[in-house]
């Protein structure tokens, strides 16, 4: 060939081509690296000099390396998606991307998770003591206080954190909540798209309670035997109470049967919706302290008529937001003040013994919690534990001299499954109350023996039921939320003079006007779907 070219090298019976050093350059290459200037000493026989330029200018070509891109998110935290994002980059086969420098501390490794969720407590002793706690310290007069932090939150590490990635950087930055990207078009495409699916609004449970103690005649001794009475008006029921077995004589059994409904797991766990009548009750009786009804859709319908009979009263009506997955806390009552030391005979004080005591506050509430879980075709799994302290009427016992209360507990933990808006009951926590009177003469109706003849004793007895109501509401998009709100506020009847009771500039509404809500934000087509 002329200018002494090397000629192609015969092709493979396969298809491919035998590629070896004779058939891209003549002779040897010796290529040496010169680092200090950055340059290539290259020892080669002229011919391949063309081949060996353009070979290098190739590799040293500019790249071009985009603008940092910052994605701000909206639900989720940009340290947690910042693993995520590593992995779903990183190549089969190679290791997952290294610190940068400015990398910040992850979790410390062999930390307890429930280091940094304590408990501060600040306990304060009467006279001129000083107020102590964990961060602070003050002085007081007179009086006990008790200060604790119910809700408390894992310690929040807002310092930025590098992952490089090959060519491309990754930064999270956490005082800001976003996401930066160091990298060419393809890699800033992928974590685009994937913090498209992943940051996004979860699920939302409104739950509206009422809370009701319902009293109870000796022939209703159980909630369910008074409802069982508006059977017309209920779905279905299901309890689970009895002592004696499946013939409780005070169960109303229908003359007509029907198929069992299914049992999901154990006996505590039921699904009221698949219980259609009360022919279904006998057979889906189990062992237990609780009552669950499936009460239909109209929540307010239902408490109005509890309330109509007279037997019902309702004692709160609270109503919580939780995202799906997360628990939600309701609970009301008193701290009760405990001795749980005395120290007597100490030293003494003007011929007096010394008494110095230490006093505990007990909670005695009523304590619902509720983690609700959102399955297909909004249905609402409920996790629930509900909890009932009170105190024993009489009940003080004498400890070293001290009165000490005695608290009555009462615990039901369930899981129930239910459609969405439809209303669960919960009961079966009763509690029975003696009462006895005297009336009479004074001093002759006091006489030994012949006194019972100037005075006249009456004596009662009454059986309250604790009643919880609960309605789940699944709010999936935001149209749902806005929904749920005009709802609210029509039931309620007070939601535009929400927005007025606290500005006096603000014009008033007049009677028998309404004022129109704002038009809700405008969905993404996939919202409405």
């Amino acid at each position: 060939m002329p200018g002494g070219m090397p000629q192609p090298m015969p092709m493979e019976a396969g298809g491919g081509t035998l590629l070896s050093e004779e058939a891209i350059i003549v002779g040897k290459i010796k290529l040496t690296p010169d680092v200090r200037t950055n340059r290539i000493h290259v020892v080669t026989r002229p011919i391949n000099m063309p081949f060996i330029r353009q070979l290098i200018h190739e590799f040293d070509a500019n790249v071009e390396f985009a603008k940092p891109v910052t994605r701000y998110l909206k639900y989720v935290s940009a340290g947690e998606v910042l693993p995520v994002l590593v992995q779903a980059l990183t190549e089969p086969g190679t290791e997952g991307g290294g610190p940068g420098a400015g990398g910040g501390g992850g979790p410390i490794p062999g930390a307890s998770p429930s280091q940094g969720q304590g408990v501060r407590k600040a306990n304060y002793t009467g006279g001129t003591s000083s107020l102590t706690g964990s961060e602070s310290t003050g002085t007081a007069g007179g009086g006990t206080l008790n200060i604790s932090e119910e809700l408390s939150t894992q310690p929040v590490d807002t310092t930025p954190k590098a992952v490089t990635i090959g060519n491309s950087k990754l930064i999270a930055d956490q005082r800001a909540n976003s996401i930066i990207v160091l990298g060419n078009r393809e890699v800033v495409v992928k974590v685009q798209k994937i913090l498209d699916e992943m940051d996004v609004k979860a699920p939302q449970v409104a739950l509206s309670t009422v809370i009701g103690q319902l009293t109870l005649s000796n022939n209703e001794e159980f909630g369910v035997d008074w409802f069982a009475k508006y059977q017309n008006k209920l779905v279905g029921i299901s309890r689970n109470n009895s002592i004696f077995g499946n013939n409780d004589p005070r169960i109303p059994v229908p003359a007509s049967s029907v198929s069992p409904a299914p049992v999901i797991g154990n006996g505590s766990i039921i699904d009221p919706s698949n219980l259609i009548n009360f022919g279904q009750i006998i057979q889906n009786v189990a062992n237990g302290t609780n009552v669950y009804v499936a009460a239909g859709n109209y929540l307010a319908a239902i408490v109005h008529l509890l309330e109509g009979t007279g037997k019902f009263k309702v004692m709160s009506r609270p109503t919580v937001f939780t995202s799906n997955n997360k628990k939600a806390i309701i609970a009301s009552g008193q701290e009760v003040p405990v001795p749980v030391s005395t120290l007597t005979n100490a030293g003494t004080i003007v011929n007096q013994a010394a008494v110095a005591a230490s006093v505990e506050y007990k909670n005695v509430v009523l304590q619902l919690e509720v983690v609700p879980l959102i399955n297909s075709e909004k249905e609402v799994s409920l996790d629930i534990l509900q909890k009932l302290d009170s105190l024993v009427p009489n009940g003080n016992v004498i400890i070293s001299g001290n009165s000490v209360p005695t608290i009555d507990t009462k615990y039901i933990r369930t899981n129930v499954s239910a459609p969405n808006g439809s209303t669960i009951v919960l009961g079966g926590l009763i509690e029975d109350q003696k009462q006895k009177q005297y009336q009479g003469i004074p001093y002759l109706s006091r006489i030994p023996l012949i006194g019972a003849a100037f005075r006249a004793t009456s004596s009662g007895k009454e059986r309250r039921e604790l009643i919880i109501l609960m309605c789940p509401q699944v709010t999936l998009t935001k149209l749902d939320a806005y929904r749920l709100r005009q709802k609210w506020e029509d039931t309620t009847h007070f939601g535009p003079e929400l927005d007025q009771g606290e500005c006096q500039d603000c014009s008033k509404v007049e009677s028998g006007k309404q004022i129109n809500l704002p038009a809700p934000d405008i969905p993404a087509a996939r919202d409405i779907n």
